[in-house]
């Protein structure tokens, strides 16, 4: 197949949204298949992060088609804007005579403005869910938590309109995949889905971790660990996370935790309003897959915030990966804590408290694995890879059929 992909974040970014992608694509060249993907230039994502932090490197065969947009930051309404520059810019960037089969994977959601000139190019449309979108609208998260009617109505009518964007693509689309089975019951619920949505979860991503070993660069003599986002989705619970650490280094205990990846402007003060030590925290920046692994394999267990009724995550399976505890601040009847309750050694916690008890279950008792009876491999990216490569295959084929 000749397989165009969509993602704005693609290596050198190394973040989660790009991970995803840069897993599929190189397996998808591994089996043979011609892959380009379309994705943001290099003053792009520089304009996220720093040039220290853009690591990652493009997969071996994989040619790249990298656009840049007069990008907009308005409040609220910069996703809607940039999505409209986009579907402007595409046809002058794509030749859709060179490609059987379009991916888009989403988030960031602006391409999806794209999806009706997509629909005119007449070859199969698939549409990659790593998160839920316009159904899943969060404006706290994406304009801040400011007060008014005015306000309120405005994020009231903007989250109709990305939903209708949204609804547009998907009936578009040939297939949809959705990271989970709560993903695609939202989904279905909202869109009417039927037999063109599919389940491809994340996973860790095996083929790069073939001889990974942990760096032996431990910061801490018990040290908790986590990859990625950080008092992110959630200040409160990634402080009671800390809290709980420090009163257990108060006792003497040399504990703290090692976050890897972009540290936010305002966790400094949030440690500093609540009265946390300094030293339980230790950013490391973000790093490459490779590089972070290998950082995260030094941890005695694992720590996770989040907020999402809705989603496992992504860093979750990095953490299966190395079978080591791991201790979750998220909603209790979410789907992540589900997963990690099926776990000898996954803790799902609440409160400050709750952490402290499950921090000091670990150490006092050397718990050193989050089941003794894992299955590793089932959580692995290499089969998600391959159901998507069945998709992509599966809407080829019907097309030339049609």
């Amino acid at each position: 197949m000749r397989i165009l992909i969509i993602a704005p974040y693609f290596a050198p970014n190394p973040e989660v949204a790009s991970v995803r992608m840069v897993s599929l694509s190189s397996q998808l060249v591994s089996d043979g298949h011609s892959v380009t993907v379309l994705c943001l230039s290099r003053k792009g994502l520089l304009r996220e992060n720093t040039p220290e932090e853009l690591t990652a490197s493009v997969p071996d065969g994989v040619r790249t088609i990298r656009f840049d947009l007069d990008y907009s930051t308005a409040p609220l309404v910069a996703d809607y804007l940039n999505g409209k520059r986009f579907a402007r810019a595409l046809s002058s960037l794509v030749d859709p005579a060179n490609y059987d089969v379009v991916l888009n994977t989403c988030g960031p959601y602006y391409p999806l403005e794209a999806a009706s000139i997509i629909g005119r190019w007449g070859i199969p449309y698939v549409l990659d869910f790593r998160d839920l979108g316009a159904i899943n609208y969060r404006p706290a998260i994406v304009s801040g938590s400011g007060a008014g009617a005015a306000k309120a109505a405005l994020k009231r009518l903007y989250g109709k309109l990305i939903k209708r964007r949204e609804r547009r693509a998907v009936s578009l689309a040939d297939r949809v995949i959705c990271i989970s089975g709560i993903d695609l019951e939202a989904m279905e619920r909202a869109y009417g889905l039927g037999s063109k949505a599919s389940v491809a979860t994340n996973g860790f991503d095996e083929a790069r971790l073939v001889s990974i070993r942990p760096s032996g660069d431990k910061p801490f003599d018990l040290t908790a660990a986590v990859f990625g986002k950080f008092m992110y989705y959630d200040k409160d619970k990634a402080a009671a996370i800390l809290e709980a650490i420090c009163e257990i280094r108060a006792r003497g205990v040399d504990a703290g935790l090692a976050h890897i990846g972009k540290k936010y402007d305002w966790i400094d003060g949030v440690m500093k309003s609540k009265g946390i030590d300094s030293a339980c925290y230790l950013n490391l920046g973000l790093m490459e897959y490779q590089a972070g692994m290998a950082r995260l394999g030094d941890a005695d267990f694992f720590v996770v915030e989040d907020t999402s009724p809705d989603d496992v995550g992504t860093k979750i399976y990095d953490y299966i990966f190395w079978n080591k505890p791991v201790v979750a601040v998220v909603p209790p009847e979410g789907p992540l804590a589900k997963l990690l309750s099926g776990f000898a050694n996954g803790f799902v916690c609440t409160t400050s408290d709750e952490v402290r008890a499950a921090v000091e279950r670990i150490a006092a008792e050397r718990l050193d694995c989050l089941d003794p009876n894992l299955d590793r491999d089932r959580f692995s990216r290499r089969h998600q890879n391959k159901l998507i490569e069945g998709i992509l295959e599966d809407a080829v084929k019907e097309a030339r059929q049609r």
